[in-house]
């Protein structure tokens, strides 16, 4: 496919991706719930880490919502099916979409807890971790969605922002009385991307906290990609139609 045509079929993913988050309503509410935590962490006067935290969490809440409809069974995945564009136009183009949507929404809560917060926060530093975060959180969901649904892959990604923000560290404290257990929630928490990773690279931990998000990005992308391209049997093109 010639250079030029590839840049139309993103430019068209892109704003079809961004379609598919603006009209829809569970966007718009996962909006009010970031307004909520955004008015909860002003209620005081905010520390740089209580911004960071909030700026965070409502980057995870709304890319995960808003990705899980990108490329979600029905008529978002049959569209993507039909197109001749490589195999990764339709997901990484939905994706950059969908972050226009999110990302602003993101930088409007940091610079207004910023202007009430108490402490200097280094507001480049905390947009490039939330926008790493937002993408690799936005990827993995969407690519979650092709497989169990939009509902499911958002309120998966809706429990990891709220519950990944512990640390494996203190999954380990609190599982002590279940070896078993702790032993594979403490590897999970270690590979899973989940908010504590993100948390600990805005606060200057080691160089492995972005290379592992920035891998979980691509592999969400890949495997959304796959699922698009992979062949499908008399019941799966049922599902695209319906």
């Amino acid at each position: 496919m010639p250079a030029v045509v590839t840049r139309l079929a993103v430019k068209a993913e892109v704003l079809f991706g961004l379609a598919l988050v603006t009209r829809h309503r569970a966007p718009r509410l996962a909006a009010l719930l970031a307004l909520a935590i955004v008015a909860t962490a002003a209620a005081t006067e905010p520390t740089p880490r209580a911004i960071a935290n909030a700026v965070l969490l409502i980057g995870a809440i709304l890319a995960a919502i808003a990705a899980s409809r990108l490329i979600s069974p029905g008529p978002a995945f049959g569209a993507a099916r039909m197109t001749v564009s490589p195999w990764w136009v339709a997901p990484a183009g939905r994706l950059l979409g969908a972050l226009v949507a999110v990302l602003p929404v993101c930088l409007v809560a940091a610079l207004g807890l910023a202007a009430l917060g108490a402490g200097h926060v280094g507001m480049a530093r905390l947009m490039a971790v939330a926008s790493v975060y937002a993408t690799t959180m936005a990827a993995c969901t969407m690519a979650a969605s092709a497989f169990m649904g939009a509902s499911a892959a958002a309120t998966l990604g809706f429990l990891a922002a709220f519950f990944g923000v512990a640390p494996p560290s203190e999954m380990a404290a609190v599982l002590a009385g279940w070896p078993p257990v702790q032993h594979v929630v403490v590897w999970l928490w270690n590979l899973l991307p989940l908010p504590w990773r993100a948390q600990r690279w805005w606060a200057g931990g080691a160089w492995s906290d972005p290379l592992m998000l920035a891998l979980w990005a691509g592999i969400g992308v890949a495997v959304a990609g796959w699922s698009l391209s992979r062949p499908y049997g008399a019941r799966g093109t049922a599902s695209e139609s319906a």
